[in-house]
């Protein structure tokens, strides 16, 4: 039976919804119906599981509740998994719910219209992949939930084993920063409602206990190291917000992430090789901003103007999250213009400006004083890095900071993204490359305009 189990997780581990995946999970929900009708009874933690998220996907959803229910107390696995699939169904039967995931529909498909009108930005064949991995979790699961689920996707990675470098990285300088806090810290017990790398198998690792320790330590370590960096001590001023329903992690009371402490490491990083003054008013772009987790701390920290690049479905992330996180701001949302002139004086007028990416070709030359990517330029092809570190050093007339993939092979795009790609012409001049001190595989590299 074993084999068999086997060749129905390769059945049903398709990342997208269509027609192709749909069909092979109700393969695997015949399968299971036809075992049991022979008086197979299901053992393993895959056999229940795998019957249960199928007859979920395209049988009756609370006939595999029930299911759950029944064998609950035989794997701690089964719980959460009944309560994300509970979870679902009060959502999809929620009418406020089904009209926001309706307009969220409509919004990304004016976005996608509005990028699409130039192929050069035309998601990547690596972010076309994602991005429907994305979309349908935040279909499913609906904004309200993103910190679990897409925001896992962007920079708050899941780092549930010792052995991933991260995790070896705090580990060794622990000594250096040593702290027993990480081993104090408290995190909830969450269910499979979250970031799940297969429609289909929708597991959500913080769910598994041990790994969920591994992951509560490393964002404890992280936390500790970036405190004693460089302007890192206004991680105590800070705490993550509740906005997105992130996983409930806790130092001494307070709500902590890896989100919020690798963007004051990063905000520190960046301070300190342009010799930005963070008290003075200064215009920052990003291209690529995830949910908004950096400008979400320079809005809180400094005095600056900032501006969004962005493909969807992070486009409308982003926006959805800083309307909410910051209501007291003035934020110019994304929008279509046919010249910047056209919406020169809402700019004018906003603390936060979101534009998709083919809008990047009218933003007048000089516009910022910084522009920043953090890992994702090589998550395209060569035509598109060139097409934006153009338009980069044509709108920053100071400093354009970069935080990439040493090496980068993108089986997507079947191409690989080596750091000597990252160059820029006169008049710009590189001024400090460095290896992140957490992720030894990034290196940081900062340009100034002579």
């Amino acid at each position: 039976m074993n084999g068999y189990i086997k060749k129905i997780g390769r059945w049903m581990s398709g990342r997208g919804v269509n027609a192709q995946y749909q069909g092979a999970v109700q393969r695997a929900l015949r399968f299971f119906s036809f075992a049991e009708f022979l008086g197979y009874q299901m053992q393993t933690r895959e056999e229940v599981l795998f019957r249960s998220v199928a007859e979920f996907m395209v049988g009756d959803p609370r006939t595999a509740v029930a299911y759950l229910q029944k064998r609950e107390k035989e794997h701690p696995a089964f719980a959460p998994q009944r309560q994300r699939m509970e979870w679902v169904i009060k959502r999809q039967a929620n009418p406020e719910k089904i009209e926001e995931s309706r307009a969220l529909k409509a919004l990304l498909e004016k976005m996608k219209q509005e990028v699409s009108k130039n192929p050069i930005y035309d998601a990547s064949e690596y972010w076309s992949h994602f991005g429907s991995l994305t979309w349908f979790q935040l279909e499913t699961y609906g904004m309200e939930n993103f910190k679990r689920t897409v925001s896992h996707c962007y920079q708050n990675w899941l780092v549930c084993r010792l052995s991933d470098p991260q995790m070896k990285t705090l580990l060794s300088r622990w000594p250096d920063f040593f702290s027993s806090e990480p081993l104090l810290n408290t995190i909830e017990a969450p269910s499979d409602l979250g970031w799940h790398d297969h429609n289909h198998l929708p597991f959500y690792d913080l769910a598994d206990e041990e790994k969920r320790r591994v992951y509560q330590w490393f964002v404890g370590l992280l936390w500790e190291f970036v405190r004693g960096t460089e302007g890192g001590e206004i991680l105590d001023q800070l705490e993550e917000s509740e906005i997105g329903n992130p996983i409930d992690l806790r130092r001494r009371g307070k709500r902590i992430s890896s989100d919020l402490a690798h963007s004051v490491k990063e905000r520190g990083q960046i301070l300190k090789t342009t010799g930005i003054d963070p008290q003075k008013p200064f215009v920052v772009a990003e291209l690529g901003a995830g949910f908004g987790r950096v400008a979400e701390v320079f809005l809180q920290t400094t005095a600056c103007k900032y501006l969004i690049f962005d493909i969807p479905p992070a486009l409308a992330v982003s926006q959805w999250y800083l309307q909410r996180r910051f209501p007291d701001k003035k934020i110019k949302t994304f929008d279509l213009f046919e010249k910047f002139d056209d919406i020169r004086e809402e700019y004018e007028k906003a603390d936060l400006v979101i534009f998709s990416a083919n809008q990047i070709e009218k933003i007048p030359d000089g516009l910022v004083d910084l522009f920043i990517n953090i890992n994702s330029l090589m998550e395209m092809r060569d035509g598109q890095i060139k097409n934006y570190l153009h338009h980069m050093s044509r709108i920053s007339m100071k400093n354009i900071f970069l935080k990439q993939w040493i090496r980068w092979t993108n089986v997507y795009d079947n191409c690989i993204t080596e750091r000597s790609q990252y160059q820029l012409p006169s008049p710009w001049k590189e001024v400090h490359e460095q290896i992140d001190e957490v992720y030894p595989d990034f290196f940081i590299r900062v340009f100034v305009r002579l």
